[in-house]
């Protein structure tokens, strides 16, 4: 029996009229645009920076502008246990946070827990102080929720209002213009 040999399909086999030199000069680096050589051999010293007309900046800019648009628009009052209240409604978040000023300036007090750090809370984590119970009220419609109480350098805003508000049952969020 003969030994069947197959051609193994991972060679690179060049054509006679076409050689390595001028398969180098069809390439083109995508970071200097600079002939016959790819962008991992680029001796570029902005690796990473590509000839664009866009300019970084200018996105962040715009996306600044915006978040400061959906802040507007997700900012409410509210009250808790009849005291007005500045929040801004979180619809991704599965707690709702109060600064500790804010607690004192409205005159509450709340008890010391072990409860566990609040982990993506601004792109990080924060323990809370403690934690009390308040009926927060929001449109006429008046909830019992546990409220978080955080360091008041964690947040910008007086209070977040999350998940034990906005995902029961009877809530229904809607926008509307300024």
């Amino acid at each position: 029996m003969q030994k069947i040999k197959y051609p193994n399909p991972h060679r690179k086999i060049s054509k006679p009229d076409q050689g390595e030199e001028h398969k180098l000069k069809q390439i083109t680096c995508f970071k200097c645009r600079g002939q016959g050589r790819y962008a991992r051999n680029c001796p570029s010293k902005h690796k990473g920076e590509t000839d664009s007309n866009h300019v970084s900046s200018t996105s962040v800019i715009l996306n600044i502008k915006t978040d400061i648009a959906i802040l507007s628009i997700l900012r409410i009052h509210t009250y808790i246990n009849n005291k007005k209240v500045r929040a801004y409604v979180d619809l991704g978040s599965s707690v709702v946070t109060i600064k500790q000023d804010t607690l004192r300036d409205l005159g509450f007090s709340f008890y010391e827990t072990e409860t566990a750090p609040l982990i993506g809370y601004g792109n990080g984590q924060v323990k809370p102080l403690g934690l009390f119970t308040a009926n927060l009220k929001i449109d006429d419609v008046v909830m019992k929720v546990p409220i978080h109480v955080v360091p008041s350098t964690s947040q910008s805003v007086s209070l977040i209002v999350g998940h034990p508000y906005t995902e029961q049952p009877n809530i229904v969020i809607t926008s509307k213009p300024n």
